[in-house]
Formats: structure tokens, sequence, C-alpha cells
């Protein structure tokens, strides 16, 4: 319907024209499945950069990141491209050249960083509580290493948050311009107070969807624990079980 394709162009859409981009050289199709072969090469070569940067040894970062491919859901995106995937590996990406500027204070890690947060946000809304943390990271981070000098700080956040608009971060400046509102369709309230104006009822018909709503008694939380424990797997459970005990014995 008109009305579904209008919300649709709202939302941003940087995996389309990832995918748009396989596209044009050859008007075929053909190439929109091969972009998973640099995908899960990033996504793989990321997480064992970042359990080293995690002091991780190198024989062990490898069976890290070998580990998560074991993850059930995660061999379900290896025939087909999925959002989700390509919006994974930005969001380790981002994590990756944020430790690096950590290191290094490399402007160049830092540019890459806003990049990788402009391309992480630009690909779905729900990249934006997701961002909220490691952005504020980045920010102590830049205050830690560049408090000597106020020029440097200030070129700093120009140039993360320059970097986040190429990235990305135009699909919600256009949203603004359009409608006032960056995340629109999506309508922002607190405590009851109307902040930024969205669809028509659209914030309620999300609500429906959520998991809060509809996980509302204990059967329906076992049949939410069974499906997630299939598309997880039993290995991912004991990761974090493991991690907690090693924290106790390091602590």
């Amino acid at each position: 319907s008109v009305e579904a394709a209008y919300l649709r162009l709202s939302n941003p859409s940087n995996f389309e024209l990832f995918e748009l981009w396989t596209v044009l050289p050859f008007g075929k199709d053909f190439f929109v499945n091969l972009i998973n072969i640099p995908l899960f090469s990033v996504f793989i070569i990321s997480v064992y950069l970042i359990a080293k940067n995690l002091f991780i040894k190198p024989v062990n970062a490898w069976i890290t990141a070998a580990f998560i491919l074991y993850i059930p859901i995660v061999p379900h995106f290896f025939g087909f491209t999925h959002v989700d995937l390509f919006f994974t590996v930005v969001f380790l990406t981002s994590i990756f050249f944020l430790q690096e500027f950590f290191k290094t204070k490399s402007f160049w890690d830092l540019a890459f960083c806003g990049l990788s947060f402009g391309f992480f946000a630009g690909t779905k809304y729900l990249g934006i509580p997701y961002l909220f943390p490691i952005l504020l990271i980045a920010l102590v981070a830049i205050l830690c290493h560049l408090y000597r000098s106020k020029l440097k700080i200030l070129l700093a956040f120009l140039l993360l948050t320059g970097t986040g608009l190429l990235g990305g971060g135009f699909w919600y400046l256009r949203n603004y311009l359009n409608s006032g509102n960056p995340i629109f369709p999506t309508e922002v309230s607190l405590l009851g107070h109307k902040i930024l104006e969205g669809y028509y009822n659209l914030t309620e018909k999300i609500f429906l969807l959520s998991l809060s709503y509809n996980v509302n008694s204990f059967e329906k939380l076992k049949e939410f624990l069974h499906g997630f424990f299939e598309k997880v797997g039993a290995h991912m459970f004991i990761i974090p079980l493991f991690s907690s005990i090693l924290s106790i014995f390091v602590l």
C-alpha cells in the first residue's frame, strides 16, 4: 500500500543501498548473495581482533570467533543475504575501531569508528539504543586521551560526528528535515508527554508486537525460552556462565 511504502521509505536503509551497489555494475542480482563472503569474513576477523585486544591469546581468539559460528541461527544466513548479518558486522567493527582508538589515539581509527557508528545506526532504528553505550565510551575516550588540547577535542568531536553522518546519520537528518522527527515514523514520549510526533497509532502497533506485551504468562515464557534456546544453542549459555566464574577467580 501507499501507506506502507511511505513508512518504509522513512526507515534507514544502508543495507538496501549496499545490495543495490552489487546490482548496478552489471544490472544483475547474481552478486547479491556473494555479499555473504566478505560479510562473514569481516565478522570472523572482527571477533578475533576484538578478542585479541582484550588480551586473549591468538589461538583462543580464533576459537572464540569459530565458537560463534556454531550458534544454530548463524548458518541460517549462509545461503542468502540478510540485514541482521550486516547489522552485526558493523556493530563489531564499531567496537574494534573504538578499541584501536584507545590504543593508538589516532584520528584515523576515530574516523573509521565514526563511519562504523553511522553504518550501524543507518541500517536499523534498533541500532540507536545499542549505540548509546559505545558512543558514551567513545566520548570518554576522546576526553581522556586529548584533554590537554581543547582544539584536538573539538576536532575529534567534529570528526566523529561528520563520519557518523556520512556513514548513515544522513537518514535521520533527512527525516528531521521532512517531519521534524529524526526517527519518524516512531513517536517519542517521556512520562506521558509527547516529545516527537510519529505516525498515527504506529507506536501502539509496535507495542502489540513487543516481548513485554506477548509474554504475559508462565506458559508463554516457557514457549519463548524454548524458541530462544533452539536459535541460540546450549553453548551460548555456557559462555557467560564460565565467564562469570572466571571473573570471580580473576578478581
